[in-house]
């Protein structure tokens, strides 16, 4: 089967799964989400219908309170004063209060005055049933925990469900012992009904479940109704939503009801057709579309490309690799074509050039490389020969000839000389001296002789070092870190001390690091050297260099080189270890970046910070797993060993 063939029953069976697939994820994906969503939304007016009535039986708690804890009705509770009633119980206290029940029971749930009454009339209300529930034994209304509990609530009356609030009566600083309970109520009528829907904005009803009047279908939803609120579907545009209401005792009294449009659903389903018809069309044309494409302009010159290219890689003469594609099309892929030709042609002579450049620029740099270490190194020498010559040039040695001298010329009278001449005493105490001088002109010519001895090997490591290199190792050996660091500032001394350098070395007493001496040690003396010369322009009492190291992360080992020269800005940072760039006029740029590959052929990592120019910089050297094994567990206090 051809390509194009592929393409197009792929394209064919992509855009047929596509479609299908989104109709079913819109049919049994989102739609069902918009039913939950339309499902919560019905759950959650119902939750906010019971929440107002709630609220609106929290409310007649709070006004039962106020009246409970109150000293004249504790009072009255005990003697009954008939001046209370008539003072504070009129019927028009029904109104005011907006309260259809109130009643005052003792402890022994006997009641001390009770009235029932419509608010609006002021006309009695059947009163003999509900008065008989208030004032049963079990369950009571009048038992409480505390002089502050309280029970609220519904209760099912002949005239219709009535909230309820009961507290303890006793003393305004809610002292007792309680002498009875109030007890206020108001009915939940059609009028109170209209309030909530109005507030809740909900077309919500109230069933009754101990009306014998109350419709089977609404019966038979009691004990569903009992795991929690629910909701039916009625039809496409309208959805039932239930909650059961209990009464204050505990038992079901109230079935709530509302009748909620579906507009999310009605959404989804418009939301979900459009969706799944738009994509419909889309597919189809994008797959006619693209098979065309692909066809014409692609795949076909495609298949020619590849063909060509395959034929060239299992080339077995020079012959096969000189046949050319030549396409002839103007666009792009006639364009790719023609420059594929040409590539071709360049591909030998191309890749002669490049190993040959490669090999020139290694051999470059790595000459660079050892020219500038061995340079830096022989800065070194040549200080300590220097050193040399000049105490050469002013040894007390010649001093010595002139006494020795004037020996000669009273060899046949020293006795006469030492004892009468005042020369002679004087000419004693000169030989101890330039005996002393002599023999402190030894030592220091042996030590300069020492580090010039310790320099001409140092580069002769260097030119190891830079063989090694060359060959990628890492070797790397047990080394006392306090002694690499002095030789690679003994290194730089003559330099220290010719600029007044201020130089403090921080190095902990650590045991043997396992380290590759002659790079950390080529390293060590660039980066001094580095800092050094970046203080030239400095004031001397400004000039200060210092040298820390610390263990981190417990095996892992942290060289710090900061120093108070000229700094650099964030432009100059992003290229300090880049081949061939220095900011110093007469620098060649191999320092730095020979620092950088060293460091990196050994596993560590190299970063430069700055605040800015002329404020000096610092230079993070880290390399991992210095420690043995046996080491890992070392742990130490950084601290400052030398100060210079």
């Amino acid at each position: 089967m051809s390509l194009r063939m592929q393409f197009g029953y792929l394209l064919a069976a992509l855009t047929s799964v596509l479609v299908g697939t989104i109709f079913l994820v819109q049919l049994y994906v989102i739609l069902p989400t918009f039913e939950d969503l339309e499902r919560e939304s019905a759950l959650a007016d119902v939750q906010r219908c019971t929440a107002a009535l709630d609220r609106e039986v929290e409310l007649l708690s709070h006004f039962c309170r106020d009246w409970s804890a109150w000293d004249d009705l504790y009072r009255f509770a005990s003697d009954r004063n008939p001046e209370f009633i008539e003072s504070n119980l009129k019927e028009k206290f029904f109104e005011i209060a907006h309260v259809n029940l109130i009643c005052i029971l003792n402890p022994e749930h006997e009641i001390v005055w009770g009235g029932f009454h419509d608010i609006d009339t002021l006309a009695p209300l059947d009163s003999q049933e509900l008065f008989s529930v208030l004032t049963q034994a079990q369950p009571c209304l009048n038992q409480f925990g505390s002089l502050e509990d309280s029970k609220s609530g519904l209760i099912g009356t002949s005239s219709g469900p009535l909230l309820i609030a009961a507290r303890p009566i006793t003393t305004s600083d809610v002292e007792g012992p309680s002498r009875g309970t109030m007890i206020f109520g108001r009915l939940c009528n059609e009028k109170a009904m209209a309030g909530l829907r109005d507030r809740t904005n909900v077309n919500v009803t109230l069933w009754d479940l101990q009306n014998k009047d109350l419709p089977n279908e609404m019966a038979s939803l009691q004990e569903s109704l009992v795991a929690g609120p629910m909701t039916r579907v009625v039809s496409k545009d309208e959805v039932d939503a239930f909650g059961l209401i209990r009464d204050v005792f505990g038992a079901p009294l109230l079935m709530m009801h509302a009748k909620l449009p579906r507009p999310i659903m009605a959404q989804g389903r418009v939301a979900a057709y459009f969706a799944t018809a738009f994509m419909a069309i889309g597919g189809l044309l994008t797959m006619l579309v693209l098979a065309f494409v692909l066809r014409s302009q692609i795949t076909e010159p495609l298949t020619k490309m590849a063909d060509h290219a395959v034929k060239l890689t299992h080339a077995t003469s020079s012959r096969d690799s000189k046949e050319r594609l030549n396409l002839g099309r103007r666009d792009e892929i006639g364009v790719l074509g023609k420059e594929f030709d040409h590539l071709i042609d360049h591909l030998d002579q191309s890749r002669k050039k490049l190993s040959e450049a490669a090999h020139q620029a290694g051999m470059a740099e790595l000459a660079g490389e050892i020219l500038h270490n061995i340079g830096n190194a022989a800065n070194s020498l040549n200080c300590s020969i220097a050193q040399l010559e000049t105490r050469i040039s002013e040894s007390k040695i010649n001093g010595l000839n002139r006494s020795m001298g004037l020996l000669h010329d009273h060899a046949n009278n020293l006795e006469h000389f030492f004892l009468k001449d005042p020369r002679g005493p004087r000419l004693v105490q000169y030989l101890f001296d330039v005996n002393q001088a002599i023999q402190e002109e030894r030592v220091e010519n042996q030590r300069e002789l020492a580090r010039i001895r310790d320099t001409a090997n140092h580069i002769s490591e260097i030119i190891h070092a830079q063989q090694a290199f060359a060959k990628r190792t890492d070797f790397r050996q047990e080394i006392d870190l306090q002694s690499l660091v002095s030789q690679a500032i003994a290194i730089n001394q003559q330099l220290i001390q010719a600029m007044g350098v201020r130089l403090i070395q921080s190095v902990p007493d650590l045991p043997e690091l396992m380290l590759n001496r002659n790079k950390i040690t080529q390293v060590l003396v660039n980066m001094i050297r580095n800092g050094l010369q970046a203080m030239q322009n400095q004031l001397p009492n400004h000039r200060l260099l210092k040298v820390q190291c610390r263990l981190v992360d417990q095996r892992d080992l942290e060289i710090e080189i900061s120093d108070t020269g000229i700094g650099f800005d964030e432009h100059t940072q992003a290229k300090l270890f880049t081949h061939g760039f220095s900011t110093k006029t007469t620098g060649n740029g191999l320092g730095l970046h020979y620092c950088a590959n060293a460091i990196r052929e050994i596993g560590g990592t190299i970063s430069a910070t700055s605040p800015g120019p002329g404020m000096g910089a610092t230079f993070r050297i880290r390399i991992p797993k210095v420690l043995s094994d046996g080491d890992s567990r070392y742990e130490f206090e950084p601290e400052l060993c030398a100060a210079t």
